[in-house]
């Protein structure tokens, strides 16, 4: 048990608490958040019950770290530090999730600086550059597809600024949910992530390619067409060696069974873009369509 003076006194929470009066102050601390942080002992059914209660679209747990919080909490080598657990207005846990679970698996308690009242809005702000990335962030707002979203908006708009490679778009998690919100058509994209996720699955190209040539061809009025570009894909259907869906598929087939060479995300755009313009029209495609040279571009239009 911990000594009493390193409990806050008003509101208190401590591991000696029957469960009920746990619960019950910790409702009041986020019912009613105080402006400075409260230093609380979670017992294990405390951490338990937040876990289960309050842990609503948190970011993916992290097993490595609960691990080893949960040997330093077993060992006695857990210390209070300025690190918070933190509640949202509405009562949701925001961060902390990992030393609640390490609490569970422990079966002791720990002592740690608690913090009330946050602005749920604020997640995306929280260890930025550091721990969050898209896919915590988009699983954080209960986006379907958090990796796949993440992935698929900088291809989008890599593409959408002439590049075939989203590697060099520096776009941190501010900047994505607000593409996400104010600049995506997020039913769009979820239907071509969709897509393209099954396309993947049956021939191995790289879905953020699809889920971007996609999302530009249903915004350029060819979603039907597109659905059944990216249906074919999946079959593999061509009526002909030559047709846009089969010499695509067999080139980059032939290209990863050649040992010495190599398919950049450059080349898996420029043989996509044209194998999807000569099926738009009706064209049996080349085979120098499948030639990509580092100073070709995105032959479709981006515009959104």
């Amino acid at each position: 048990m911990i000594p009493m003076d390193k409990v806050s006194k008003k509101r208190r929470v401590s591991a000696d608490m029957n469960i009920d009066e746990q619960k019950s102050s910790l409702s009041s601390l986020i019912s009613n958040p105080p402006e400075n942080t409260r230093i609380i002992e979670f017992s294990p059914k405390l951490a338990s019950y937040v876990l289960e209660n309050l842990n609503v679209n948190n970011r993916t747990k992290k097993k490595k770290n609960i691990r080893r919080y949960a040997k330093d909490m077993s060992s006695g080598n857990w210390s209070l530090t300025g690190d918070t657990i933190q509640f949202s207005k509405n009562g949701v846990l925001m961060n902390g999730q990992n030393r609640l679970f390490a609490c569970v698996k422990a079966g002791v308690p720990f002592v740690t600086h608690v913090a009330f009242g946050i602005e749920a809005s604020s997640r995306v702000h929280m260890d930025v550059g550091k721990v969050r990335n898209n896919h915590d962030l988009f699983h954080g707002e209960g986006v379907p597809y958090p990796l796949e979203t993440g992935k698929g908006i900088r291809m989008i708009m890599a593409w959408k600024s002439g590049n075939t490679d989203a590697r060099g778009m520096d776009i941190d998690l501010r900047e994505m949910l607000e593409i996400y919100n104010n600049v995506i058509d997020k039913s769009v994209l979820e239907l071509c992530i969709k897509k393209a996720k099954a396309v993947k699955k049956h021939t191995a190209y790289p879905d953020p390619h699809l889920t971007a040539l996609m999302y530009f061809a249903w915004k350029q009025g060819h979603s039907e067409k597109v659905k059944k570009f990216m249906d074919d894909l999946i079959a593999g259907y061509g009526n002909g060696p030559r047709s846009p869906v089969r010499l695509l598929l067999s080139t980059v087939s032939r290209l990863r069974m050649d040992r010495f060479a190599r398919i950049t995300t450059h080349m898996y755009a420029i043989m996509l873009a044209r194998s999807w313009n000569n099926y738009l029209h009706g064209r049996a495609s080349k085979v120098s369509d499948m030639k990509v040279t580092l100073d070709d571009t995105l032959p479709i239009d981006t515009s959104m």
